[in-house]
């Protein structure tokens, strides 16, 4: 029996817009101003201001060179005539799994906040899905999106 089941795809990735050159300019933009501010207080005799201004462009800096070293993370996940496979890929791990489509099964829990959490689950194998990238309305539109293409043509 041939199966006309269209292999489905889902990527989630973190927003970053900035290039590593325009993330390099705000944060130039933003040293450059509190200097001139912490300048202005120190030279009107409030020199405490400058090493709060220094400590506050190390925040700034490592803000966005975290932001930076996560642009590339990502969640997948394929969905094929036989199996769910589910990618995760961070600056530290790369994991891979692989369920059975027929047995998996999508799950939201409650959280606090009137958040939900979204776990696939197949065999013993739990999974949590879209925690870092998306936000509540995302992470149900996708739940009802695997639903529909896990069903399909059970």
């Amino acid at each position: 029996m041939a199966s006309n089941f269209v292999e489905v795809s889902f990527i989630a990735r973190p927003n970053c817009a900035l290039s590593l050159k325009g993330k390099l300019s705000v944060v130039a933009s933003i040293a450059l101003l509190s200097l001139v501010i912490a300048l202005v207080f120190t030279m009107a005799g409030a020199w405490l201001v400058l090493p709060f201004a220094g400590l506050e462009l190390i925040a700034v800096a490592y803000a966005f060179y975290f932001i930076h070293r996560h642009a590339a993370d990502y969640e997948s996940i394929v969905i094929n005539e036989t199996h769910l496979a589910i990618e995760k890929h961070d600056i530290h791990t790369h994991r891979q799994i692989v369920m059975q489509r027929y047995w998996t099964q999508v799950q939201l829990r409650n959280r606090p906040y009137g958040e939900q959490a979204l776990f696939v689950r197949s065999h013993g194998k739990e999974v949590e899905l879209g925690h870092r990238f998306m936000n509540n309305e995302q992470r149900l539109e996708l739940a009802h999106q695997l639903q529909q293409a896990i069903q399909y043509g059970r």
